[in-house]
């Protein structure tokens, strides 16, 4: 989850993923989003920011499909990591 600065541009699929200067992490958990889900929603009712919740089955799908086709890109080794990084 991304909690997004006032005056921040909308969401962007297309900005690079190393863009981070208006968006920071604040918690990060591996397979339970409880716990980040619950810190953002208390972060919105005490700050009125929005919240980006980048959790979702979707956006990781279109995450991973990202990084695929940037390793297609890339040269024969990237190329080979590519093939073999299993699809959804």
């Amino acid at each position: 989850m991304n909690v997004v600065v006032a005056g921040a541009p909308p969401p962007d699929l297309t900005y690079p993923l190393a863009d981070r200067r208006w968006r920071r992490r604040i918690a990060r958990e591996m397979d339970d989003p409880t716990v980040p889900r619950r810190l953002g929603a208390w972060l919105v009712r005490r700050s009125g920011l929005r919240l980006e919740d980048r959790t979702t089955a979707e956006r990781k799908k279109l995450e991973l499909g990202q990084l695929i086709a940037r390793l297609e890109s890339g040269g024969r080794f990237s190329r080979w990591m590519a093939r073999h990084i299993p699809r959804p």
